[in-house]
């Protein structure tokens, strides 16, 4: 077999491996499964025929290289020693991302070790193996739990439990970020916080990992903060009405851009008001979107609040505020002001 060949497998397992620890796995049945285990052990052949060959070092940076080309953009690297692990390292990046179908969890057990005889002792051992230079990063189990239960604004707003999610994704980033460039550590870090957006309090995470993230000085934080700032900036669909407002009061305090973005959903948000006039009562605003909670009382509490966090973002608020109501005679900026006032 020619090492043109080999390779073109081997790029078959990791484009297998690399979906595994993405949200396609939502669509894998028995068969997907049993496949991806196929190429895991066909890899771990290859490793164990050609290991003591004189081009194996070449053989390996060429494998480094393939991962560069991976869809959808990940992480994921791959070196020629990895191949011997790779079904314990496919086991793992299966258990390991939320999005694996509850249903496949047996057919998970049985394709990685045939038998599920003695299968619980092995398991502890066999997790230390896992390579580093595998670099996934998927959203833990228990986060997607937190995220998708219950609906009181007490347990959607949690603060704590907001800012210990936020640190393990920070953490899980500030080990792979210096393995990789940054060009592929960019598209990585946006791939995660598209998938946060999708979870009830993911906007909240992504706002906590830029405060964190911006309070720390090394290098590593501060690119991952640049990551979550550009993100921000180029998302302007972005709803902060489920973030806790002192969580977005800190930011904003922390740095203008983040203060700009928040400051210009405010106005978004005041600009889907519209004037009505019920029967025998004086004039009152009315949200025209589908945000369940936005009333004027609750505009105005985000305005007031930001505009205690210090002196200079009180002119600025301010100075927006005025700019917006001189537009016509009556709207809701004026009231917003004489509100604050």
């Amino acid at each position: 077999m020619s090492v043109e060949t080999v390779l073109k497998q081997i790029f078959t397992f990791v484009t297998t491996l690399n979906k595994a620890h993405s949200d396609q796995v939502k669509k894998w049945d028995a068969k997907s499964l049993q496949n991806a285990f196929n190429w895991a052990r066909y890899a771990e052949e290859v490793h164990l025929k050609l290991k003591d060959r004189s081009f194996v070092e070449d053989l390996d940076k060429q494998i480094k290289v393939m991962t560069v080309h991976l869809s959808p953009a990940s992480c994921c690297q791959m070196s020629f020693d990895e191949l011997g692990k790779a079904s314990q390292i496919m086991f793992l990046t299966l258990m390991q991302n939320p999005f694996f179908p509850e249903s496949l969890l047996e057919n998970l057990f049985l394709s990685y070790n045939r038998k599920l005889d003695s299968f619980s002792f092995k398991i502890d051992a066999e997790c230390s193996i896992l390579s580093s230079n595998l670099t996934t990063l998927t959203i833990g189990q228990d986060m997607m739990k937190s995220s998708t239960i219950g609906n009181e604004p007490d347990e959607q707003n949690d603060l704590h439990n907001v800012n210990s999610q936020a640190k393990l994704l920070l953490d899980g980033l500030s080990s792979i970020v210096p393995r990789i460039d940054e060009t592929k550590a960019d598209s990585y870090v946006k791939i995660l916080l598209q998938r946060m957006t999708e979870l009830k309090n993911g906007i909240s995470v992504i706002v906590s990992m830029y405060l964190q993230s911006g309070l720390t000085e090394d290098d590593v934080s501060q690119m991952i903060c640049t990551f979550i700032i550009q993100y921000l900036q180029h998302n302007t669909n972005i709803s902060f009405e489920n973030v806790p407002v002192d969580l977005l009061v800190q930011t904003s305090s922390l740095d203008f851009r983040f203060l700009d973005i928040f400051i210009n959903w405010l106005i978004h948000m005041a600009q889907n008001f519209s004037v009505n006039y019920p029967e025998g009562e004086m004039y009152e605003w009315k949200c025209n979107i589908a945000e369940p909670s936005m009333d004027f009382g609750t505009i105005c509490y985000y305005f007031s609040q930001l505009s205690k966090a210090n002196k200079d973002i009180k002119k600025k608020l301010h100075r927006k505020l005025n700019e917006y109501s001189m537009e016509s005679f009556a709207n809701i900026f004026r009231d917003i002001l004489k509100h604050l006032q």
